[in-house]
């Protein structure tokens, strides 16, 4: 078994109870979701941790195209449909960069990133809006700036002189909420909202053995992710507390889509 195949195995017991919830939770208040949504895309759908939950709160005649580009986890997502749902949930193998459906598909696109970087930001709005029905809605929900400083400087420090200078220096850039708010604007999104939340992990030693931080997070917030459990089980002498930021932003399609946005 492959590490990417056991972690898919076990990405509800590792990720959904401690952390994900929160990202169903603000995916559920935003809005997206209403009864009057005929056709739903999950761009990010993982085991389905999101997609079931949010499509409960659909029209028993909706229908939710649910994408994961990790074959992984979405065999995880199949496992769980009984033959009733999947005349409403369709499971794809894609990638959300360049999505396969045509203008104006979805009356709903939503996306919960909780262990990945929803990057290039600019490409996944525009496919987002442009799969979009104009007066549909799309929402975003993904870790921002402020999140795991306190496990980047556990980790710079235990590097030596340097090491922590070094790490922030490496350490992958999170959007603001501003940042996410001015770049659906600049797609000519309507109505944009940022909800946001701050919740602390517990993190106690041996950290290298917690799969939800070394793991699923550290590509979030370490360069080199292969490297996070030897360097959380060097950093992390005593239990500390990890501030999450999250965000999600939503907004309405107002208008077609203009190529020559920059």
């Amino acid at each position: 078994m492959t590490l990417e195949s056991e972690l898919a195995r076990a990405f509800d017991e590792d990720v959904l109870e401690r952390y994900g919830k929160r990202f169903v939770a603000l995916l559920q208040a935003s809005g997206v979701v209403t009864p009057e949504v005929r056709r739903a895309l999950d761009l990010n759908c993982d085991t389905g941790y999101a997609t079931l939950p949010l499509a409960d709160s659909l029209a028993v005649t909706a229908q939710v195209v649910a994408i994961s580009d990790d074959r992984f986890r979405l065999k995880q997502l199949h496992q769980k449909l009984s033959a009733p749902i999947r005349r409403r949930i369709f499971p794809h193998k894609e990638g959300f960069r360049r999505l396969p459906f045509a203008d104006g598909t979805f009356d709903a696109v939503w996306g919960s990133f909780p262990d990945r970087r929803a990057e290039p930001l600019k490409p996944l709005l525009r496919q987002m809006f442009r799969v979009l029905a104009p007066g549909g809605r799309l929402a975003l929900c993904l870790p921002v700036h402020g999140s795991f400083i306190e496990l980047i400087h556990a980790c710079g420090g235990a590097s030596g002189e340097g090491g922590l200078q070094e790490l922030m220096a490496s350490a992958p850039q999170l959007p603001t909420v501003e940042g996410l708010c001015q770049a659906l604007e600049r797609q000519g999104a309507a109505e944009v909202v940022a909800a946001q939340e701050s919740f602390v992990l517990a993190v106690a030693p041996p950290a290298g053995e917690d799969r939800l931080v070394a793991r699923h997070l550290a590509p979030l917030w370490l360069k080199n992710s292969r490297e996070a459990p030897a360097r959380l089980d060097e950093a992390v002498r005593e239990p500390m507390e990890v501030r999450v930021q999250l965000a999600c932003v939503t907004a309405r399609r107002d208008r077609p889509l203009d190529d020559t946005t920059p």
